[in-house]
């Protein structure tokens, strides 16, 4: 598991919290305004990124980015304000009709 963190007081918190916990996961800390930040995740092959939602440091296309290299990730978006964990998760389907499209349209209901 790897903690995005961009200098939140909240992220540093919760970062201290979960090493309370390192018997149930490995935790790595990444600091998102460093330039090597999303390699750093990937070469660490984390099944989880968590980071603050709320945190100006942090892109949303760095969370693509990250989706697209990592498949199985899921990214745990915490909210401190509306005290909310919002997962992201990738799926990629094949579509190369609108029948297909419509199929995984489908599968979204």
């Amino acid at each position: 598991m790897v903690v995005l963190r961009g200098g939140s007081l909240f992220t540093e918190g919760v970062t201290r919290r979960l090493q309370d916990h390192l018997d149930k996961f490995d935790l790595k800390v990444v600091d998102a305004r460093r330039c090597d930040a999303i390699a750093q995740i990937v070469a660490a092959q984390p099944t989880a990124v968590i980071l603050d939602d709320s945190d100006p440091s942090l892109e949303e296309d760095s969370i693509k980015q990250l989706l697209v290299a990592l498949p199985c990730l899921k990214v745990v978006c915490l909210n401190p304000a509306l005290a909310q964990v919002q997962v992201i998760q990738w799926e990629q389907q094949q579509a190369s009709e609108v029948r297909d499209l419509v199929r995984v349209l489908g599968l979204l209901d």
